[in-house]
This record gives C-alpha cells, structure tokens and sequence, in this order.
C-alpha cells in the first residue's frame, strides 16, 4: 500500500462527472483507492501525459492535464485573452479577424509533461502558439530562424533565414509568412545573423500583436508580457558567445 502524499486530493474529474475510484493532487498524480498506489504515467510521444484507469467499467486512458484542468479548475490560471473573455470582454471585429478563440489547457513552462497545477493554466490557441518555443527539431536555437549549409561554386555557404510575417499574422503562424534570408561563408558570421534574425523575429511578432490588438492596447501589452515567447527574453542576443 502506497501512502497518500499529503498534497490536496480531490476526487477525479472528467467530462463533468466524478469518479470516487480515483483522487488527484495538485501535483497531477492519480490514486487509485481500490489498489491503493499512484498510477503510472505514460508519455505518449513527449507530447502528452496519460494515465490509464476505469472509466464506466472500461479502462480509458485520460490526459493529465485536462483531468487537472477538470478536477482543480479554480485554481487554474488565465492567460490575458482568455481571461479577458471569461471577465465578458467583448474584442472589436479587427482584434477578433484570423485568430483562434477556442479554449484549451496551455503548459507555461512549454512542457507538456509537466502537470503541475502551477504549470498550468487556461488559454487560447492563440495565445498557445504565442508561448511556443523554437521548433525541436530545428536548425537554430532560435525561434523564427532557421539554417541550411548549400555547395555551390566549389564553397560552402550557410543560407540564415527568418521567417516572419506582417501585421496580424504572426498570431496564427500560418498564413502570410514571408521569409528573409541571407547567405553566408562562416560558422561566425551565421552565429551574427542568426542574432539578428532573431531580434528582427522578436520585433515583428510583437508589431503584430500591437497591430492585431489596437483597439485594446492594455491586452496586447498583457500578451506580449505574459504569453508571447521572445528569443531576446532567453538569449543575450548582443554577447560575443551563445549564452
């Protein structure tokens, strides 16, 4: 028998209906009252936490942090958009045009295998696109940027791209993306440019989230502070070295 730590439990939520055979705590651990242990997570594809258990008499395998956001959804925070919009906010028809207001569980940290209760607040897609760091699978450490070494006429070059886009754009991620790229013959010179791409990146997404947001100036200012992913905030992009 595994003691209850002695965290708050609650018992499990899910789909609005509470289960009695299983507890939560604020650390985002399941206790299983029949068996008397935690369950054991699975990481499905780094992506996602689940945890498998009874559901209606059928084992289902539940994702962690939407039985979090379920079972303790008042201790849950609210990034600036979604929480202008519980408070009523109404957005004008320019703020509201190609962005996504659908509501989802977003992981402050960007690790979606961390479910503490702290981690963890309610945001749109939006503004979870915001807070989404350099692709893992990229070329550069930054985000926005990008590198590709190309052969040509007997010399190695490095083509350093950007890519970001205008006005409102930058809030969906997808549409409209315009690229910048220069070539260049050294690791030294790439490690510069990659520095400027990255600050041009930086100002351009915040240009759109102001120009996106003009009829409400205080919520762009939110959204910039408290959501949006800046490379200048994790990197000193004017040192001589990476950081």
């Amino acid at each position: 028998m595994e003691k209850i730590n002695p965290l708050e439990h609650r018992t499990l939520v899910w789909n609005g209906y509470e289960n009695e055979n299983y507890l939560v705590n604020t650390n985002g651990q399941v206790y299983s009252l029949e068996n008397k242990i935690y369950l054991k997570p699975n990481n499905f594809k780094r992506s996602s936490q689940l945890v498998r258990l009874y559901m209606n008499s059928r084992k289902e395998s539940l994702m962690i942090h939407k039985v979090m956001s379920e079972t303790f959804s008042d201790l849950m925070g609210h990034t600036p958009l979604s929480r202008f919009i519980k408070l009523g906010g109404k957005l004008t028809e320019k703020a509201k045009q190609g962005i996504n207001l659908n509501i989802s569980v977003d992981h402050i940290d960007r690790n979606p295998l961390n479910n503490l209760i702290s981690n963890l607040r309610f945001s749109t897609h939006t503004e979870q696109n915001l807070n989404s760091g350099p692709s893992k699978n990229g070329t550069c450490i930054y985000k926005g940027v990008s590198e590709k070494a190309q052969r040509k006429e007997d010399h190695i070059g490095i083509v350093v791209r950007c890519f970001f886009a205008k006005k409102k754009i930058p809030l969906v991620g997808c549409s409209g993306q315009v690229t910048k790229y220069q070539r260049v013959h050294s690791k030294e010179e790439s490690i510069q440019k990659q520095r400027e791409y990255a600050l041009l990146f930086d100002e351009t997404l915040k240009a759109g989230i102001i120009d996106q947001f003009s009829d409400h100036p205080i919520l762009a200012d939110e959204i910039i502070n408290e959501v949006t992913y800046l490379n200048s905030n994790h990197y000193d992009l004017n040192a001589s070295s990476f950081v």
